[in-house]
């Protein structure tokens, strides 16, 4: 649907790489984690340790863009959407990468005890395949969804679920981490927008009836042989006024943006969502919000794989 396109100098990039500890493959299962509580610093640190052990790649990623420090000081609940590529295992530890950072900024912010804690969406049947279950997963925020076409019983769930999400999001306390492509990654001929499933605008939709506004941030991933890239994208916000939805310009000044995208904002920071000039109501906002998105993310896709084309010296661990 939208997309964008401007002539900027893409931003130069830090390589980050995590240190890798060579007992975390093993199959341990300790529950001593069990015994701590979830609205401490202390749970922070307890998932900052374990994100942080799983890594092992070189990975660029833009942190002088100052975007990671913006979404650690806000300290708002948001919604990260993430691309999916066809080494979709390094995408995995690409999200757990990012929340080792977002979660070690935290703790140096002193501010972990009242930080949103990350939650993920994850297909219940992959949880299952864990040597403890998932349990361990689903207490550092892994939140299951029963997938199977024509269960009603599981749509009801997943729905109850996406319930609470909103209202968490909508309340501070969690950032929800999603890859909209979910199990359409396979066809990896789909231009994204195809690809891009509705539930994560009905998330932004949800939170928007308990909320002014919702943050909307996507991340960019890309991997070659040898290393990973993150791009942290420039927040898409998303309002609603007298029944009326607004989105941010988001990433209109990417090298990769969309013609459309552009077009359509004209290059203002925010405007009113619309169609041939009519402003968009509830029963129908979902794939407006969808295109939106799916541009954007396409776009920091695009600058994930451009960042792994050069070279930085300047290297820092997690």
């Amino acid at each position: 649907m939208l997309t964008i396109n401007n002539y900027n100098t893409r931003e130069q990039t830090f390589r980050g790489c995590a240190l890798f500890h060579k007992n975390s493959a093993k199959q341990i299962i300790d529950e001593s984690y069990k015994k701590i509580d979830k609205d401490s610093p202390e749970f922070i640190r307890e998932c900052y340790r374990f994100f942080r052990s799983t890594f092992n790649r070189p990975t660029e990623i833009n942190v002088e863009s100052e975007r990671l420090m913006d979404i650690v000081n806000s300290q708002e609940g948001s919604i990260f959407i993430m691309n999916h590529t066809s080494k979709s295992i390094f995408d995995v530890f690409a999200a757990k990468f990012f929340n080792a950072l977002l979660y070690r900024e935290y703790l140096y912010k002193d501010i972990a005890d009242k930080c949103p804690r990350s939650k993920v969406l994850a297909n219940s049947k992959i949880l299952a395949h864990k040597a403890d279950g998932g349990e361990k997963y689903r207490w550092m925020g892994v939140l299951p969804l029963k997938v199977g076409l024509g269960d009603k019983n599981a749509k009801t769930e997943n729905s109850k679920l996406m319930d609470k999400v909103a209202q968490e999001i909508s309340e501070n306390k969690t950032n929800l981490f999603v890859f909209p492509e979910g199990a359409l990654l396979s066809l990896s001929f789909l231009p994204l927008k195809y690809k891009f499933q509705p539930g994560i605008s009905a998330i932004v939709k949800r939170v928007l009836e308990l909320k002014e506004s919702v943050n909307v941030i996507p991340l960019g991933f890309a991997h070659n042989f040898k290393e990973s890239s993150i791009y942290i994208g420039k927040p898409v916000k998303f309002s609603k006024e007298d029944g009326e939805y607004y989105a941010s310009s988001g990433n209109i000044n990417s090298l990769f943006a969309d013609d459309k995208l552009v077009k359509f904002f004209s290059y203002h920071k925010s405007k009113k969502i619309t169609e041939n000039g009519n402003p968009i109501g509830k029963d129908k906002i979902v794939p407006y919000i969808s295109g939106i998105l799916s541009a954007n993310l396409n776009c920091c896709k695009k600058e994930a794989e451009a960042a792994l084309e050069h070279t930085n010296s300047k290297v820092f661990e997690i």
